[in-house]
Order: structure tokens, then sequence, then C-alpha cells
């Protein structure tokens, strides 16, 4: 099951754990718009706590939790929250791997939001396509988990 949530400015739940059951129907999904902005890691970490992994909103205790954070790499509304939200999530058992984009890249903020430094739980890179890349490497291990 996958959920995605985006963080600009304000985080937005595009779907929920339990939204779809069919690959195709997930990827579909997938398609939204970005929106540009500022980087709100901490709230995206938040609201994957609070309500993504909750078992009303399909959460599976018997199932390990996995949160990629796809990043610019610098925290900029709330900075103080992020590790510590990040943190939150870890002591929960969930696993954070990050993906951070671009040249800009705060990397000990990253490397203290991930699960461990380096892979398989932070991946840099420069281009949006890398960043695609790596994301479905991460999720090919997921899935083959």
């Amino acid at each position: 099951q996958v959920a995605v949530i985006s963080f600009a400015d304000t985080t937005t739940i595009h779907f929920l754990l339990n939204a779809y059951q069919d690959q195709r129907d997930v990827i579909t999904a997938l398609a939204f718009r970005v929106e540009g902005g500022k980087t709100n890691t901490q709230d995206a970490l938040r609201v994957a706590r609070e309500t993504v992994f909750t078992a009303a909103n399909g959460d599976r205790s018997f199932v390990p939790n996995h949160v990629i954070v796809v990043t610019d790499g610098g925290s900029n509304i709330n900075q103080g929250n992020t590790v510590n939200n990040a943190n939150l999530l870890k002591n929960a058992g969930v696993e954070i791997t990050v993906a951070a984009i671009g040249d800009q890249i705060d990397l000990s903020e990253v490397n203290n939001v991930a699960s461990s430094v380096g892979e398989p739980n932070v991946y840099r890179m420069s281009t949006v396509e890398e960043a695609v890349a790596a994301a479905n490497r991460k999720l090919d291990s997921l899935c083959s988990a």
C-alpha cells in the first residue's frame, strides 16, 4: 500500500494507504501537479505520523512502514521541528529514506532525517531524472522485500 503527500508552503495529502489496491491505479493517481513554494518538511513528517500511519487510513501493524522524502534538501518553515518530527517517526519504527535534489542540499538535515547515512537511506542527485531513478530503485527494493 502507498500513500502520497506533497509539501511546499503547506502539506497536501494526495491519497492515503487504503485508497488504491491496484498498482495501475496508484500510478494513475501519481499524475498530480507539483506546486512550487517553500520546503515544509517538518509538516509533511508530522502528517505522515499523525494521519497516514493510522489504522483508519490503511496502516497495517504487521507491515513495516517506510517514508521516502523527496526534497531540495533544506527545510525553511519551522526548520527546528524537522529532525524532531523525523525522530518521532523513526521511534515509531518507520524507516525514512531521503532523496535530495539540487545544489543547495542541507546535508546535515538530510542525514539527520534519514534512518541511516548513505544508500539505501540517503540519495543525492542533481536532476529530477536522477531522483525518479533513485525513487524507483527504493520502491523496487520495498516491493520485492
